[in-house]
């Protein structure tokens, strides 16, 4: 028998081992080789048998790189389906049914053929086990849709961003809350329960908000109030001049040598400034109600009308001068 011969059935022989698990077949048909001739069969030839060997101590992935360097000097079917057959038993399916379809494109033997189509539908079923497997593994995951009017609304879910409406998420089962965002528009929040293989439904129209004004007409109260009330206070000081103008007065005297006019001038003096005093406190007091009515409600009308801690103002007034203090 001619040696490219020879090592073509003995690789025809260890194909159906592989396939099989059964002990190398004596007899097998002869498949010439690309190239039968010189060294690089010799070559391929070494490489087979290398491979028997790996394959043997089931190191797969070795006897395949082996059998893939034969396959480079000598591409034949036999070495193809051995090739595949080493991947096969390595795990990596995608290579091993790579092979198997070359071998089968190579018009290779009957035994070979039979072979690799048997590995290619074995595969196939096998890649669907795994496939079901997997999805069985997998969590379960719901499904939640929201749709909003306007189309533009922006969707949180959680307190996250997730995007613009109409929006189609899948969520691992469990509590949520989801809000729904326009410029221009009073925001909903809805809370829901998703379950696993489940899907939920949003649904959200939103209405304009309202348009406040700045200041209502309570701020524009309060404004005129803390403006007669600063006018009261300038007042006070134009009243108190006469009053000092009066003590000023009684001082240059000698209260000794014209005791009545002297009593007269301060008396004088003192009812000014009781006058002066009054309207200055009347304004003082007006001023911060008024202030503080313009507070409360540019407040109000900042927060959009939802609650929020009402601002406190608090009075203080000492002797000679006063102010407010707004907290918020």
């Amino acid at each position: 028998m001619r040696r490219g011969s020879a090592w073509v059935g003995c690789a025809v022989a260890w194909s159906l081992c592989l396939a099989g698990g059964a002990a190398l077949a004596q007899e097998s048909p002869e498949i010439q080789l690309a190239s039968p001739e010189g060294g690089g069969s010799e070559e391929a030839l070494r490489l087979y048998r290398l491979g028997e060997l790996h394959f043997e101590g089931r190191e797969f992935k070795e006897a395949a790189e082996t059998f893939e360097r034969a396959f480079a000097l000598d591409p034949n079917p036999v070495l193809a389906f051995n090739i595949a057959r080493s991947w096969e038993n390595d795990g990596q399916l995608d290579k091993a049914r790579a092979n198997y379809k070359l071998a089968l494109s190579l018009q290779p033997p009957p035994e070979i053929r039979t072979r690799a189509e048997s590995a290619l539908v074995r595969l196939d079923r096998l890649e669907e086990e795994i496939k079901a497997k997997m999805a069985d593994a997998a969590p379960k995951l719901g499904r939640l849709q929201v749709r909003a009017s306007p189309s533009s609304a922006q969707i949180f879910i959680n307190g996250e961003a997730r995007g613009e409406a109409p929006l189609e998420v899948e969520l691992a089962p469990g509590s949520y809350r989801v809000r729904v965002e326009a410029s221009g528009m009073i925001p909903q929040e809805q809370a829901l329960e998703l379950r696993a293989g489940e899907s939920s439904a949003v649904s959200v129209s939103l209405a304009p908000a309202e348009e406040r004004a700045a200041v209502s007409w309570l701020g524009w109260t309060g404004l005129g109030m803390a403006a007669l009330g600063g006018a009261g206070v300038g007042l006070a000081f134009v009243l108190d001049q006469p009053a000092q103008e009066r003590f000023d007065e009684a001082q240059g005297l000698d209260a000794q040598r014209d005791p009545a006019r002297f009593e007269e001038l301060r008396m004088e003096g003192e009812d000014a400034r009781a006058l002066a005093q009054g309207v200055w406190w009347g304004g003082l007091g007006l001023a911060v109600a008024g202030v503080t009515l313009f507070a409360v409600d540019l407040g109000l009308n900042l927060s959009g009308g939802e609650e929020s801690e009402a601002p406190a103002a608090s009075l203080r007034v000492w002797p000679g001068g006063g102010g407010v203090e707004v907290a918020w």
